[in-house]
C-alpha cells in the first residue's frame, strides 16, 4: 500500500514538474513574440511618418533601409554609439525619467509641459540608391541659410512656410518664453507646416535670434 501511494506521488510530482516547464517554456517565447509584436509596431509609425511603409512588405525589410544614429542635444554631434544602449532598443522616452540621462528644463522655458529633455535621442536616415540623402527642402525665403547649404554641398529647394510669425511671437512672449524658445518654436512650425506637403523629403526649418 505504501509502495503504491509513492508510486502515485512520484508520477504526480513529475507530471507537475513537467507542466510547469511547459509553462515556462511558453511564457518565455510569448514574452519574446510581444517584445517583437511591439518593436514592429513602433518600427512601423516610424515608416509612416516618413510616407515610405508599404503594406506588401515585411515591416522588418523596410526598417532595415533605415540608417539609425544618435544625436548629442548639448552638442549638436552625431554619435553612433551612446554608453552601453543599443540602438535599436533605445528608448528616448525612458530616458527622461533618469536625471543621469536627461536634463531639467527651467519652467520659464517649458512651452510644452514635458519637465525633462533626453540628453541624447535618435533619428534615422534614408538614403537613395547611391549612398546619398535627397535634397534638402529649406522652409525659409532667407537668401543667406540657402547660401550657407549650397556652400557645403547641400542642394536645397526653397519653401515657404508662410507661418504668422507675429502672431506666435506674440502668444509665446506673453508666456514669458525666452528669444531662444520662441525661435526654437518658430524654427518647428515652419518645419512642420512644409512637411504637409513634402513629405517624401527632408525639410529644415530655421530662424534667427537677434
Amino acid at each position: 500500500m505504501k509502495e503504491s501511494v509513492s508510486r502515485t506521488l512520484l508520477v504526480a510530482f513529475t507530471i507537475c514538474l513537467v507542466c510547469s516547464l511547459v509553462v515556462s517554456y511558453t511564457a518565455v517565447g510569448l514574452r519574446d513574440l510581444q517584445n517583437e509584436n511591439k518593436l514592429n509596431d513602433e518600427r512601423k509609425k516610424i515608416l509612416q511618418s516618413a510616407n515610405m511603409f508599404d503594406s506588401s512588405l515585411s515591416i522588418e525589410s523596410q526598417f532595415e533601409q533605415l540608417e539609425m544614429k544618435y544625436v548629442d542635444f548639448s552638442s549638436g554631434k552625431v554619435l553612433d554609439t551612446y554608453k552601453d544602449f543599443a540602438i535599436e532598443t533605445y528608448n528616448q522616452i525612458s530616458t527622461t525619467r533618469n536625471p543621469l540621462l536627461s536634463t531639467k528644463i527651467p519652467a520659464s522655458e517649458d512651452i510644452a509641459i514635458i519637465k525633462n529633455r533626453e540628453n541624447v535621442g535618435k533619428f534615422y536616415i534614408s538614403r537613395d540608391k547611391n549612398g546619398e540623402l535627397d535634397k534638402i527642402i529649406l522652409a525659409s525665403k532667407s537668401k543667406d541659410r540657402k547660401e550657407i547649404l549650397e556652400k557645403h554641398n547641400l542642394p536645397c529647394e526653397v519653401k515657404p512656410s508662410n507661418v504668422a510669425e507675429d502672431v506666435v511671437k506674440e502668444s509665446l512672449t506673453k508666456e514669458l518664453a525666452s528669444p531662444e524658445i520662441i525661435s526654437k518654436n518658430l524654427a518647428e512650425l515652419k518645419a512642420n507646416k512644409v512637411s504637409l506637403s513634402q513629405r517624401d523629403q527632408l525639410v529644415l526649418g530655421a530662424d534667427s535670434v537677434i
